[in-house]
Formats: C-alpha cells, sequence, structure tokens
C-alpha cells in the first residue's frame, strides 16, 4: 500500500503574526513574568531617582574633583565625537528627505500582483500537471537549465537524517 506524501501549501499572503515564535504559557507563569518585570522597572526607577536626587541635593556643596581635571581632555574628545555624530544625523535627515522628494508619487511597497497559475506553466517551461505534482511534494530537488527554465525535479518522500 502506496501513501502519497502530504501536501504543503505556501500561503497567499504572508502573516507577520505568525512568524513570531510564542511559547504556551499558563497564567500563573504570565502573572509571574509580569510582576519580575514591574520589580525590576521599580527597582531602576527607584535607583535612577535616588541618584539623581543625590545630585540635587549635594551639586551646591562644590566637592573637590581632582578626576575632572584629568576627564577634561576625554570631555572633549566626546564632544568631537558628539559633532561627528550629529553631522552623521544630519547627513542621513539629507538623504531621506532627496529620496522622499525623489521617489514622490512612487508608490514602491505595494503589494506584488499574484501570479495566476495559468502563466506559471509557461514561466517555468513545464507542464501544468508537473508544476501541480511539484506543489504537492514537501521537498524536492529541482535542477534547472541555463536559461533558468526546469530541467528535472526530484521528489524526496522523507528527510534524510544528518550524518
Amino acid at each position: 500500500m502506496t501513501t502519497s506524501p502530504p501536501t504543503h501549501h505556501l500561503p497567499d499572503v504572508i502573516n507577520a503574526d505568525t512568524m513570531v515564535i510564542r511559547s504556551e504559557r499558563g497564567f500563573w507563569r504570565h502573572a509571574l513574568d509580569l510582576v519580575f518585570t514591574l520589580l525590576a522597572w521599580a527597582a531602576f526607577i527607584y535607583l535612577f531617582a535616588r541618584g539623581l536626587w543625590t545630585i540635587v541635593r549635594t551639586g551646591h556643596v562644590g566637592v573637590d574633583m581632582p578626576l575632572l581635571s584629568q576627564l577634561h581632555p576625554t570631555i572633549s574628545d566626546l564632544g568631537v565625537y558628539l559633532l561627528a555624530v550629529l553631522f552623521l544625523g544630519m547627513l542621513l535627515l539629507v538623504w531621506v528627505r532627496y529620496n522622499a522628494w525623489r521617489f514622490q508619487g512612487k508608490q514602491r511597497r505595494t503589494n506584488v500582483s499574484p501570479i495566476v497559475s495559468k502563466t506559471q506553466p509557461m514561466l517555468y517551461g513545464v507542464e501544468l500537471s508537473a508544476l501541480q505534482k511539484l506543489r504537492a511534494t514537501p521537498i524536492s530537488v529541482i535542477h534547472h537549465r541555463e536559461d533558468g527554465t526546469l530541467e528535472r525535479w526530484e521528489a524526496s518522500p522523507t528527510l534524510a537524517p544528518d550524518s
């Protein structure tokens, strides 16, 4: 008794929601993740606010900082880096505006019209029945000619284990 391989068809439209791998989690596990996330955010906000409050409270004291004189060259270098980043950011914005002007009125992100099943055999140089058999095969090895048309294809009913 021979069994035909299962038919697998690709969807006509790719749904981005189905491309994300999601694991099944129960209610309590989801609640535990939520609690830990909220605790982590609360700790971060507390530590950040505490540091800011310390700076505000002791900013007028005027502590002697010999380290600041050593950091002065580093701070000036960071200023140069900041200017370079600002220049590159402005250059990027100019490029974006230029492309918006250049492609004004042109739709570059529209959906591609679907290929009609009647035209596919002509594109690949095969008969419609062979194309339908190829679609029904989950794993295939396809050999092409120099001009891109199909020369032959081999159906593999099972995957070979990695050796």
